[in-house]
């Protein structure tokens, strides 16, 4: 059995059996190596130090590569910020468990919640909403009354978090959002 090894990062391209005038054809000149494979070798596994095969290091999660020496992070602050947003744009709770978390955090007051829970707008979340135009906010009181699951980027829970000082961490907090390692 063969490989065709990635000369600058010594990762394993792909394994086989074949003749050795076709394992020529396989390899980029000047960009690959061939080399023999041992037994208990696989591409997943192992790398070609220049040498020989070596074991790779755990890979630390499905985002690392192999850069020819050590596991690397390729993703960016840019990505980052869009796992953080769609794990926000996913992020729906229930709204009875939600308005509990809220009351045992401070943000709603223990009546506030039972408001809340009877789908009237609590009380402090009214300053916020009145900064609406009047049309959004009907549209606000329904979707509050009706919606029985609440999702991290309701319009009003922005609203009202906004206005009381609630930080994207506490909101985070309170919908199960963890930023993206």
């Amino acid at each position: 059995m063969f490989a065709i090894i990635a000369i600058e990062t010594g990762a394993i391209i792909r394994m086989g059996e074949c003749d050795i005038d076709d394992l020529v054809l396989q390899a980029t000149p000047m960009q690959d190596v061939i080399a023999p494979v041992p037994d208990g070798i696989r591409d997943d596994t192992h790398f070609w130090d220049g040498d020989a095969f070596q074991p790779l290091p755990p890979r630390p999660g499905i985002w690392a590569e192999w850069d020819g020496q050590a596991w690397i992070d390729p993703r960016t602050p840019a990505d980052f910020a869009a796992a953080l947003q769609s794990a926000r744009d996913a992020a729906r709770r229930d709204k009875s468990g939600l308005l509990m978390d809220l009351a045992m955090m401070g943000v709603l007051t223990v009546p506030e919640a039972i408001q809340a829970a009877r789908g009237d707008i609590p009380e402090s979340f009214e300053p916020a909403l009145s900064s609406l135009p009047e049309e959004a906010q009907g549209i606000a009181r329904i979707k509050w009354a009706g919606d029985q699951t609440i999702s991290r980027t309701n319009p009003l829970i922005l609203l009202a978090a906004y206005a009381k000082g609630i930080t994207d961490e506490q909101l985070d907090q309170a919908f199960g959002v963890q930023a993206p390692v």
